[in-house]
């Protein structure tokens, strides 16, 4: 069983490594809405267009510009949060590594034997 700090630090480490695979996934995603407006731009382009079909491409413009928009927004946010996480974890590295050396040495030459889960859990 994980000491209580190992499980903090993982689930930090594990939250920041989804927040990069989301931010990752969702530039594809804006990407492919961005390939679509462009084809959607020259498909215009090359066509004339009644007035009766101008309604059609207008509203078929505006869902592609909607979920852009959707997209666009999530990936500020998710950037925000990716970009916390990563000076946290960044800081935290070095921090934790001291630390879990220091104690290492401690229960070496003290002779400790006892973890936290022995006294929390037994």
């Amino acid at each position: 069983m994980n000491s209580l700090h190992e499980t903090y630090a993982n689930q930090l480490f594990n939250l920041y490594s989804d927040t990069k695979s989301t931010r990752v996934r969702l530039v594809k995603e804006q990407s492919k809405y961005d390939r679509n407006l462009s084809a959607f731009y020259h498909e215009i382009e090359s066509k004339d267009i009644s007035p009766l079909k101008a309604y059609d491409y207008v509203v078929a413009l505006q869902n592609i510009l909607l979920k852009r928009r959707a997209i666009k927004q999530e990936l500020h946010h998710i950037g925000i949060i990716e970009r916390s996480l990563h000076d946290n974890v960044e800081a935290l590295k070095p921090k934790r590594n001291a630390a879990v050396k220091r104690t290492t040495e401690y229960n070496q030459t003290l002779n400790v034997n006892v973890t936290i889960n022995d006294v929390l859990y037994k």
